[in-house]
């Protein structure tokens, strides 16, 4: 076939394969068909979501407006109650004595401010307290004239406010009401009443909610223009309706709105709404909001043409791009083929047989190419230092490798080792100010860099090893040891280290910890793990030190029991730095003592530093304000820890004690007091059976706010403090006299003797039997809790 072009021909043989070449690169635009199907679908179906929940979320934050609103005209109606002025001048009118209605002046001006800080969410606030004068802004006017004339309701009149003298409810809001003054319409009203005792006589408080309120919450950030809203009350009835909803189709969408509350599809003669609702949780108001359906619609139909003119123009686009491809791809491809088929002959690459075409003699070639070039590329990489160093280095991790085997071959061919048995030895160097001052820095780059090989060689004599820089200062010695006489050369091997350095004493100190030997690459990190262990036993005032992890009897977990947890915490919400910092060093110090691991002691430094977070979130701190995210990775073991990172964990863990007890709160005078008053009549009742309500009648306030101020201002719930101050007097007892524990137990007031074991368990980590044995006779000092709650 010859396609024939205005200036000249050129040939193109076209076969199966050009045809072929042309339907792969057509196939490619079928997914972008089924793309374009799917994105649409599921981004209307998120576009549906997405409209709901903002309707949703719309209702939600004008019903928390509103409420917000509401709270606010309560609370300045209950101050108008107890302001000093309004109880002292607002009296049955046959009571004021001539000195008082003169200052009645003075009882205007109080509602004219209250009126004013009411501002635009009523239209007016007014108040009386018998059937003879109503008090307002505009001045002290007749009862019957003022509902009559001056501000007449359309549903309530005269006589029922009168009546609001004789009712018992402390707060009412009525139903919508339209009002008028002098015959002149005003804006409709909900008023909220709010009755209160001043002198023996019911007083009433009446703010007049404007439904413009209601309106510009509504409409604040309403999303869709089309939408329509209706607010009712909690007995149904409407207190705001958008404009051009007819009374039936109002409570046709009500009645059904209520029944598939939160949100949904209606139908309402024959148009589809999106409807929403929430209820208010405080004052019971009902908010609907109807969206027609034509409004997401519309949305959806501009994005279904937006990806259909998408897609047509990838069809077009692809369809003349894949028809250059093939041409310019089929030709190169035939000459690829010829030369491939050519190379046979000259490589040991075994005959893929006779191809059905060009593409698949192509691909078989390619594919045997592959495999060789797979097959070298691992042998090279495997034979890499750098990825010996990092395999090692995973494996001290505890992670595992998919090529262990490869990792033992090149131990053994390259580095001696003649077993699979492996044994970690971790060296540490420590470099004196002298060796900064006296060495210049160029030599001292030198040292530093063949300090990996110095160590590997001195060894090498007496043991097979590989030796590499873990971290900074800090070298791993992977060694070769499988029995007693190895570990003895081994020795042999780091004596002679020791010798060798120190002439270099006035420069570097040297500690090296040893782990016990394991079978196989995969328990590599349990003798680091030991050799780390030893390490962090060395003594700092000995220059030279090694340290066998056999003579240690290694903990493998940590001891941060929840008593620890709990005083620490204590201690930073006191803002008592100081004792934060020992308390966190104490239980370091423990765990040193026990000899946990070097893993476990990561772990546990991680632990107390979550604890400290834990009191960040407490006062609303982000760790990101309080350490860098370098450090954060450290401190939650993350990355990989460096020769000194346990001290360096330890400075960052006590400097956020630091930073984070200047956010701490100390509690005002009037609370202390009350603290104090509670923590008194435990000291003298801790014998007796005590409850929240007898303490709460003690110091004459409720059982609740007894307990949320004491969690607050101390940090402990009061049952806690109760038992602690309980144990602490146990112990006293314990250690003091003979007493059984059921007498100790009786005498501090806790009269179950599998209650007093728990509690003391829990507080101390050991039963009292065990706690008896294991202190002097002396009377034990009370915690820093305890001290700090009686100091207050």
């Amino acid at each position: 076939m010859k396609v024939r072009k205005r200036n000249g021909l050129f040939p193109l043989k076209v076969n199966p394969l050009f045809v072929k070449i042309w339907c792969y690169f057509l196939s490619l635009l079928i997914p972008t068909l089924i793309i374009g199907l799917v994105y649409y679908v599921d981004f209307i179906d998120k576009l549906h979501r997405d409209f709901e929940e903002k309707l949703g979320l719309h209702l939600q934050s004008v019903a928390a407006t509103v409420d917000i609103n509401l709270g606010t005209i309560q609370a300045a109606s209950q101050s108008l109650l107890d302001n000093q002025t309004v109880k002292r001048l607002l009296k049955p009118n046959s009571q004021l004595m001539i000195q008082e209605r003169a200052e009645l002046g003075l009882l205007i001006e109080t509602l004219q401010s209250t009126n004013a800080v009411m501002g635009s969410l009523i239209d007016m606030v007014f108040t009386y307290i018998d059937g003879e004068k109503v008090y307002s802004p505009s001045g002290a006017e007749n009862f019957n004239d003022f509902f009559a004339k001056s501000y007449r309701y359309k549903l309530y009149g005269a006589e029922a406010w009168r009546n609001k003298l004789q009712s018992g409810a402390m707060i009412t809001l009525l139903p919508l009401s339209g009002v008028d003054s002098y015959a002149i319409p005003r804006t409709p009203v909900v008023p909220f009443v709010t009755t209160g005792l001043i002198k023996g006589s019911k007083a009433v408080v009446v703010a007049n909610v404007s439904v413009s309120m209601v309106q510009r919450a509504l409409l604040a950030n309403n999303i869709f223009p089309a939408t329509q809203f209706v607010v009712a009350d909690a007995n149904g009835s409407v207190i705001f309706q958008s404009p051009g909803l007819d009374i039936h189709t109002l409570e046709s969408l009500m009645r059904r709105q209520d029944a598939i509350a939160p949100a949904g599809e209606l139908q309402i003669d024959g148009d589809s709404y999106l409807a929403s609702y929430t209820q208010s949780g405080v004052y019971g108001w009902k908010y609907y909001g109807f969206t027609p359906l034509t409004e997401f619609n519309r949305q959806a139909s501009s994005l279904l043409d937006v990806i259909i003119l998408i897609c047509s123009m990838l069809m077009v686009v692809g369809f003349a791009l894949s028809f250059i491809f093939t041409f310019r791809i089929y030709n190169p491809i035939k000459k690829i083929r010829d030369v491939l088929i050519a190379a046979e002959g000259e490589s040991d690459l075994p005959n893929p047989g006779n191809p059905r075409n060009e593409l698949t003699a192509i691909g078989d070639r390619v594919h045997q190419l592959k495999q060789l070039s797979e097959m070298y590329k691992s042998k090279l990489a495997i034979a890499s230092q750098g990825q010996l160093e990092h395999s090692l280095l995973h494996l001290l991790q505890g992670g595992r490798i998919a090529h262990e085997a490869d990792i033992n071959r090149m131990l053994s061919s390259q580095f001696g080792f003649r077993s699979a048995d492996y044994l970690c030895c971790t060296i540490y160097f420590e470099f004196k100010d002298k060796f900064y001052m006296d060495i210049q820095d160029v030599d001292r780059i030198v040292i530093l860099s063949k300090l990996s090989k110095l160590v590997s060689g001195l060894l090498q004599e007496y043991v097979p090893n590989y030796a590499f820089e873990y971290s900074r200062h800090l070298y791993v010695c992977l060694l070769n040891v499988q029995d007693e006489e190895q570990l003895h050369l081994l020795n042999q091997a780091l004596n002679n280290l020791m010798k060798t350095f120190q002439y270099d004493a006035l420069f570097c100190i040297i500690h090296v910890g040893v782990g016990r030997s394991y079978n196989g690459l995969g328990a590599l990190h349990k003798s680091y793990n030991e050799a780390m262990t030893a390490l962090q036993n060395r003594d700092p005032k000995l220059d030279f030190q090694v340290i066998y992890a056999q003579t240690l009897e290694i903990k493998h977990r940590f001891y941060y029991a929840f008593a620890d947890e709990n005083k620490i915490l204590n201690h930073l919400r006191r803002g008592d730095s100081e004792a934060a910092e020992e308390s966190i060093r104490d239980v370091l110090r423990q765990n040193e003592l026990r000899n946990v691991s070097h893993h476990n002691m990561h772990l546990l430094q991680g632990e107390l530093y979550h604890t400290v977070l834990r009191y960040a979130t407490e006062r609303q701190k982000d760790y990101n304000e309080l350490v860098t995210e370098e450090e954060h990775l450290l401190l939650c073991g993350i990355t990989q820890p460096m020769a000194n990172a346990a001290e360096l964990k330890q400075e960052l863990i006590l400097r956020l004690c630091r930073q984070l007890s200047e956010h701490s709160v100390d509690p005002d005078s009037r609370v202390g007091s009350m603290i104090g008053s509670i923590i008194r009549y435990i000291e003298q009742n801790y014998g007796k059976d005590m409850y929240l309500e007898t303490i709460s009648q003690e110091i004459n306030v409720s059982p609740k706010y007894v307990s949320r101020i004491f969690k607050e201002k101390t940090g402990m719930n009061l049952t806690d403090y109760i038992s602690m101050y309980r144990i602490e007097k146990a112990k006293e007892l314990l250690a003091q006299t003979t007493d059984s524990v059921n007498d100790v137990s009786m005498q501090v007031g806790i009269y179950s003797r599998a209650t007093f074991q728990r509690l003391f368990k829990k507080y101390e980590g050991v039963s009292p039997n065990e706690f008896r044995k294991s202190l002097p006779d002396k009377q034990p000092e009370l915690t820093d809790d305890i001290k700090t709650l009686q100091n207050r």
